[in-house]
């Protein structure tokens, strides 16, 4: 839940991170089993993310910033910071769907329970990785 509030909402991922908790709580009394646990939690932790960065969006061109913050610094000299902040905005340069596939990839979900949350078949979801890892090696993203 932490690594979705961090993708979809950094500046504010403890906030998101209490309201995927509120919405999973508020959902759980609609799990009907069709579906693995796991597998439904995600589908409900995406929704709630994609809902709060839209939501966030018309707030900010509501109120718009007046100064801008320094970028978060980050230690060189840790190379396990560098490694975060790589992924970190790795995860920022692809689209909602693929950032969605690639956080439930690196939660170690298995393709077939990707699949199921994103409501597409496991070949799709084989699909879109290799894409998405090569765009990587083409420095795309």
């Amino acid at each position: 839940m932490l690594a979705v509030a961090r993708a979809y909402a950094p500046e504010a991922a403890d906030d998101l991170f209490q309201e995927l908790a509120l919405q999973l709580w508020r959902s759980l009394a609609r799990f009907d089993g069709r579906c693995e646990l796991n597998t439904w939690a995600y589908r409900v932790h995406l929704n709630t993310a994609m809902s709060w960065r839209r939501t966030a969006a018309r707030r900010r061109k509501q109120f718009p910033a007046t100064e801008t913050l320094p970028a978060q610094v980050v230690d060189p000299a840790s190379s396990e910071s560098d490694v975060d902040e790589r992924l970190r905005l790795l995860i920022a340069s692809v689209g909602e769907t693929d950032r969605a596939v690639l956080l439930m990839f690196l939660d170690r979900c298995s393709n077939q329970q990707i699949a199921d949350v994103m409501g597409v078949s496991e070949g799709a979801i084989r699909v879109r990785l290799h894409r998405i890892g090569k765009r990587i090696e083409e420095g795309e993203v």
